[in-house]
């Protein structure tokens, strides 16, 4: 869906609405207002609502775009978050580090002696 609004907003050039997301994206209204309402929950997409009349009725009409600049921050803020929990990890989690390259028969792992787990990059 977001691959649709990101397609749709390049070619226009402006906002699309969600009806035409759906129809561009072959699904079913409610399940692109669904998704697109948690990919604005995570600083993915922004919406506005306009009023717009169509055939003497006054409705509200969403509209959805992409927000590079609030994108990239999201962005940055999740890889900030996961490399502070990698960092925050206990050193036994460190410590259980099993080298997969080098199993012998008997399925002991010679190779712990010879790497240090300091040594290890994360």
């Amino acid at each position: 869906v977001m691959d649709v609004v990101m397609f749709m907003t390049k070619q226009t050039g402006s906002s699309v609405r969600d009806e035409d997301v759906a129809a561009e994206a072959k699904l079913q209204h409610k399940a692109v207002r669904r998704v697109l309402s948690k990919l604005e929950k995570n600083y993915l997409v922004k919406s506005f609502t306009r009023k717009e009349t169509r055939g003497g009725k006054e409705m509200m009409q969403q509209y959805w775009r992409i927000d590079y600049k609030l994108l990239i921050d999201a962005i940055k803020l999740r890889i900030h978050k996961m490399k502070k929990a990698l960092h925050v990890m206990p050193v036994e989690a460190i410590t259980r580090y099993v080298c997969n390259n080098c199993v012998d028969d008997d399925g002991n792992h010679p190779c712990w002696d010879e790497h240090d787990v300091q040594q290890l990059q994360w």
